[in-house]
C-alpha cells in the first residue's frame, strides 16, 4: 500500500514490494454536512433520515462494511444532525466511517 508522503514525517527507506500493482481504490463517498442541516452525498442533496439507504443504492452489489465513508460537516452542524447521519449510516451496515477537517498546515 502506498501512501503520500506528506501524510507521514518519519522518513523511511522502504523495501520494494513483490506483490503485483493493485488498481486504484474506487472514488470514495463523501457526506457533507451543512450547518442549516441538508446533507449531500457527493454533489446531491438527499434526505437525513435515508443516508445510508441512498449509499446502498449507491454501492450496488458491493459490501457496505467494505465501503469508506468520509463524513464533512460544517464546524457550527448541531450533534443531533450528525449523530442521525452516523445512525443512518451504521442502520445500513456502513461502519468505516472517516471525518474530514480542514488542513491547516499549509
Amino acid at each position: 500500500v502506498a501512501a503520500p508522503l506528506a501524510t507521514v514525517s518519519v522518513e523511511v527507506k522502504l523495501p520494494v514490494a513483490v506483490a503485483p500493482m493493485q488498481p486504484n481504490p474506487p472514488k470514495p463517498f463523501y457526506v457533507s454536512i451543512q450547518a442549516n442541516s441538508r446533507v449531500y452525498i457527493g454533489d446531491d442533496e438527499v434526505d437525513i433520515d435515508n443516508v445510508g439507504g441512498e449509499l446502498l443504492n449507491l454501492i450496488g452489489n458491493k459490501t457496505p462494511s467494505d465501503e469508506r465513508i468520509f463524513i464533512r460537516a460544517d464546524q457550527t452542524t448541531r450533534y443531533g444532525d450528525f449523530m442521525q447521519v452516523m445512525n443512518s449510516l451504521q442502520d445500513s451496515g456502513f461502519y468505516s466511517v472517516a471525518l474530514v477537517g480542514e488542513d491547516q498546515s499549509s
